[in-house]
This record gives C-alpha cells, structure tokens and sequence, in this order.
C-alpha cells in the first residue's frame, strides 16, 4: 500500500509522526497545489487553509508542551492567567523535566499536546467506547483515529529524566498511532492520475509498512483489540473553526 506520508519513529516522537500521518503532512510543504480526500471524498477547501494543514515538528509541540505546564503551574500557584496572552513562557530545564506533558529532547507528548496540536489545524478528537465501535454513526464523517497504546506514566521523581531515557533505549508500552481514511493528491503528479483509495489505512510509525482495513468489520475488531488491552481509541474530525496557531 502506498502512501504519501509515512513518517518513521525518532526518539519519542511518535506525538509529531501521528499528527503527520494522520493527516498526511509533509515537512516543508504547504497546501498550494494540493488536495485532501477522505474516503474518496474532496475535502472543503474553506476548511483546509494553508494555515491550518501545515506539518507538525518537534518545535511546535515542545512549545505547546512548555505553554501547557507554565498554565498549569500558574493555575496551582492561585495566580490569573490572561487567555489573550500568547507570549511563550520560558521554562528552567527542571521544570522541564518535571513537567506531564513532554520531555526535553526526547518528545513523550500528552494527550492534551497532541489534541492542541490537531486542534490548530481544526481537527478534534472524540473519545470511542468499545460499544460504539461497531456503530455506523461512530465512523460517519469520521477522518480516520488516534490510537493510544498506554504503558503507564511514571510518578514524578528526580529520575524521571532517567526513566525516559531508559524506555528510549530499551523501548515504552505508551505510543500513538494513526488510523487515517485521508489521502493528500497533487503537487509533482504523486497520485495525481489515480483515484484515491477508500480503505482505512493503520500508519504506525514504528512499522515498516502501513496496513490496510478494506471493511469496517475489519477496522471495527482491530479497534476492540486496542480497546480489549488497555489502550485508547479517539475518533478524528473536523471541526468548524480551527484554533489559532499562537506559533505562526
């Protein structure tokens, strides 16, 4: 099966890879001469401006990740915070450390990073029972799903830093994946004379090849397993406003 974007694992950014082969975002590139489709389907234009659909880097979600801890810290401590302040907090690299949300260098992103991240590019997420998974409600208009395979976090102490860098080498229980109905055309004539496949596409960025679910039976019982050993399911969509990317 080909596929545009298939980006592979670096570190413990598998954050950065879901949001990119979710959505089939290459680095570098920006929406001009390019279309989206979704089972087959054009997506609206209207929707996918180019400030939206841009690829994500480590950059952008170390950033939210600081943000996210400097709000949280401010919150704890009593203090206002000002929604219409977008100025990046800078962090000491303990608090860096200490922080839930990532990990300096390595990646490690929170579900609350990576739902920022889709939400700057107006896409949200919906948390999917294991009874809903068969329910054809749960699949309309859905552009693919987030896959979060836990492994547990661990509590904060001074070795965290330590503990990542070991599941670094010696591998985590926790990653994200994706499971994608989009297809990006255009741009080079990639793609651009065939018509775009309908099939549900599994991107992991720690397998060498996507696979493909051609039916929803087949996508519905790889969901369950997911579900049946601890892991978490969340419905991607697109939502009518994107939130401003405080970055650009």
């Amino acid at each position: 099966m080909i596929v545009r974007v298939h980006e592979k694992q670096v570190r413990q950014l598998c954050g950065v890879h879901l949001v990119n082969n979710l959505l089939q975002l290459e680095e570098n590139t920006t929406s001009e001469g390019r279309e989206w489709f979704c089972r087959g389907n054009l997506l609206d234009n209207a929707v996918l401006g180019e400030k939206k659909w841009f690829a994500a880097t480590q950059e952008e979600l170390d950033s939210i990740a600081v943000r996210l801890t400097w709000l949280e810290q401010q919150l704890m401590q009593g203090g206002s915070v000002d929604a219409e302040d977008h100025r990046q907090p800078k962090l000491a690299i303990l608090e860096r450390i200490r922080s839930q949300h990532a990990c300096p260098f390595l990646g490690n992103y929170s579900f609350e990073v990576v739902t920022e991240a889709l939400g700057r590019r107006g896409v949200g997420l919906q948390f999917v029972r294991p009874a809903e998974v068969e329910e054809e409600r749960v699949h309309k208009e859905a552009l693919g799903y987030v896959i979060h395979l836990q492994g547990g976090r661990s509590p904060f102490s001074a070795l965290r830093l330590l503990n990542h860098i070991g599941s670094y080498f010696f591998g985590s229980g926790k990653h994200w994946l994706a499971i994608t109905a989009v297809r990006c055309m255009g741009d080079s004539g990639f793609m651009s004379s065939k018509k775009p496949d309908e099939s549900w596409l599994l991107i992991d960025s720690k397998s060498p090849d996507p696979i493909a679910f051609k039916t929803k039976a087949e996508l519905a019982h790889y969901l369950k397993n997911v579900q049946r050993n601890g892991g978490m399911v969340f419905k991607a969509f697109l939502m009518t406003e994107a939130h401003e990317d405080e970055t650009k």
